[in-house]
C-alpha cells in the first residue's frame, strides 16, 4: 500500500499536480514578462489598462509612474469602470498623492489603504501581477517581473481579493 501511495504521489508530482486535501484550480494562459530580460514592463501595464473592455480593479502599493497614470486617465469614461486601491505606506509621497488626485477628477474610484503591499489588476477573467510597482524605478532600474494570467477561477480570486479590501479601504480625499 506505501508503494502503491509512493508511486501516486510521485506522479502528482511529476506531472506538477499538488491536488491532495485541496481542490485544483483550473488555470488558462500565462505570459511571463521580465523588465531585466528585454520585456516593457510599462508597454505590458498600458496594454492591459487599454484592452480592458468593462471594469477594472487596481490594487498597488506605489504608482507614480506618469505613463501609466496616464493610460489610466485616458481609459477613464462612461463605458470604462475604474476602482484603483494605492497604499498609504508606498514610497511615492507627494508624486502619488497628485496622481491620485488627477485620476480622481478624471472619474477614476480611488481609495487607500495601510498595510497593503500588493500589485495586481483584473478585468474579467485576465489579471495582471508580479513585482512590480508602477513607478519609474520599479520598472527601469529594479529587477522585476509581470505575469498575465487569463484564468476565470484565478481572475475571481483576486476580485474577491479586491472587493475585501475595498471594503476596509478609505475613499481618496484630495
Amino acid at each position: 500500500m506505501r508503494r502503491v501511495m509512493a508511486f501516486v504521489l510521485l506522479v502528482c508530482v511529476a506531472l506538477g499536480v499538488a491536488a491532495i486535501g485541496q481542490s485544483v484550480v483550473q488555470t488558462g494562459s500565462v505570459q511571463t514578462f521580465f523588465n531585466k530580460g528585454g520585456d516593457n514592463l510599462r508597454a505590458e501595464i498600458c496594454d492591459f489598462i487599454k484592452e480592458t473592455t468593462t471594469r477594472l480593479d487596481v490594487a498597488i502599493y506605489d504608482l507614480t509612474d506618469s505613463e501609466i497614470i496616464q493610460a489610466l486617465a485616458d481609459h477613464t469614461d462612461a463605458t470604462h469602470d475604474i476602482r484603483l486601491i494605492v497604499s498609504t505606506e508606498g514610497g511615492g509621497g507627494k508624486l502619488e498623492t497628485d496622481a491620485c488626485a488627477l485620476l480622481f477628477a478624471c472619474g477614476v474610484q480611488v481609495k487607500r489603504i495601510s498595510n497593503m503591499h500588493h500589485k495586481f489588476a483584473v478585468c474579467g477573467p485576465r489579471v495582471l501581477t508580479g513585482s512590480t510597482n508602477w513607478t519609474l524605478n520599479s520598472i527601469e532600474t529594479e529587477a522585476n517581473n509581470l505575469l498575465v494570467i487569463n484564468s476565470l477561477n484565478i481572475a475571481n480570486s483576486y476580485e474577491t481579493e479586491f472587493k475585501r479590501l475595498w471594503g476596509k479601504a478609505t475613499p481618496f480625499r484630495q
